[in-house]
């Protein structure tokens, strides 16, 4: 008597099928069995067949399987760059890396079995390994239900060059002395104490941290502080500035309305000349409460912020920029005045409409405008005392890539933390959008 004797093996990538006749003496007589006439046939067909359409419904149902893992794999390479290419934690572009398989394996009506993302150490590279189970649909019927399939993937991020350019707007103004001793302490370590407190979160730290503080204080109205009929007081501070020019009875503002750095101050090799910019400054002026912050985030968006491909200083020498961070920060305790304000307008000093839009439309076209300011990763961020009154903000807390950073006392106590805070915000975003498109 001949036994069939069936062994199948399948992967991924390849399949092995033996089918071995074995003879099996003391059952039956080789030369009986060859000699027999009655119903031989009859079994041997009756017991073939069944064997036969199995392989059949195998070879389909692998081919199907082959057909899926095919078009699988690049939605798991997919998930690997995604998750190489996040700037943000480790456990969040694994995150990332497993929304990008649920949905594939959903979309295909596959149950997941298991799913492992690693990280090389050596390599950083993200490795992505899928296992999950394929429904068979002609196999079934010989007792094969499914199919264990694996795929895995990996990828390792790009060497990118990753600048972050802060403007920094400073409320320079009476009772905001704290906030401007934080910007002063903060001067000489921001590049290694913004890159601890990134490594401190596992997030990616940046080559090259560029710093352009901007002090803003009142183009006009200051009638709090001065007082023509009263005989011309005038409040004086201890570096001599005082609220408004003597004399004057327009209101036109502060002596000195906004003292800008004319560049950004690269963190790592130009500390000096950054602490040097900030050192002089002291409170002092907007007497009537509501400052300039408008005309100086105005000021920061005119900037000159780096762009791909621009040459930055690094640790490790200069480098072609590839991932440019662009933040606005903006450390207040009052409102603002609105960019019309007819005393700001009196002062033969407030930039032109060339420069500083009349309207909030016209600053918001410069915001939105990547000639002005790069898209990617852009930021406007307002530290402010809870409470404050915002009638002049109000029209740009609606801006896209704005967000509230906390407040005054946090935002200066925690000066660099609070940055970190709002780097991770454009992480986040820039996941998230990354992750729908």
């Amino acid at each position: 008597m001949f036994l069939l004797n069936f062994q199948a093996s399948f992967c991924a990538g390849w399949t092995s099928v033996n089918l071995d006749f074995v003879y099996a003496p003391g059952l039956s007589s080789a030369r009986s069995f060859r000699t027999a006439t009655r119903g031989g046939v009859a079994v041997v067909f009756a017991l073939t067949v069944p064997v036969l359409f199995g392989l059949i419904g195998i070879a389909i149902d692998y081919n199907n399987a082959i057909r899926i893992t095919t078009a699988l794999q690049s939605e798991v390479d997919s998930a690997a760059l995604a998750a190489a290419s996040f700037i943000g934690p480790e456990d969040e572009a694994k995150a990332i890396a497993q929304a990008y398989i649920d949905n594939a394996l959903s979309h295909r009506g596959l149950a997941k079995s298991t799913t492992k993302i690693t990280r090389d150490p050596s390599t950083s590279a993200f490795v992505v390994t899928v296992g999950y189970k394929m429904a068979t649909a002609v196999a079934k019927v010989v007792g094969f239900n499914s199919f264990d399939l694996r795929i895995t993937s990996s990828a390792a991020p790009k060497a990118d060059t990753r600048v972050l350019d802060i403007a920094m707007c400073i409320d320079a103004t009476g009772s905001m002395q704290p906030t401007i001793d934080a910007v002063k302490s903060n001067a000489l370590d921001f590049y290694t104490t913004l890159n601890q407190e990134l490594e401190t979160r596992k997030l990616q730290k940046f080559d090259a941290v560029k710093i352009r503080p901007i002090f803003f204080r009142d183009f006009g109205g200051n009638w709090k502080w001065y007082d023509v009929a009263s005989g011309g007081q005038v409040d004086k501070f201890p570096n001599g500035l005082v609220s408004r020019p003597a004399g004057d009875a327009k209101n036109y503002g502060d002596d000195v309305p906004m003292r800008a750095a004319p560049d950004f101050f690269n963190a790592l090799d130009e500390k000096i000349a950054l602490q040097n910019f900030v050192q002089p400054e002291i409170e002092s002026g907007g007497g009537d409460f509501t400052e300039s912050g408008i005309e100086c985030m105005n000021e920061a968006m005119d900037s000159r912020w780096t762009r791909a491909g621009d040459t930055v200083k690094t640790s490790s020498g200069d480098k072609k920029a590839t991932d440019v961070f662009s933040i606005i920060a903006i450390w207040t305790d009052q409102d603002s005045h609105e960019p019309s304000f007819s005393y700001s307008l009196l002062n033969p000093n407030y930039p032109n409409a060339a420069k500083m839009p009349r309207d909030y439309a016209g600053l918001r076209s410069k915001w939105d405008d990547e000639a002005k300011i790069p898209q990617r990763h852009k930021l406007l961020a307002t530290f402010m005392p809870v409470g404050a009154p915002t009638v002049g903000w109000d029209p740009i807390f609606t801006w896209p890539s704005y967000m509230n950073a906390g407040t005054l006392t946090g935002g200066t106590t925690q000066m660099v933390s609070s940055i970190v805070d709002a780097v991770q915000t454009v992480v986040g975003t820039s996941a998230a959008v990354r992750l729908t498109q």
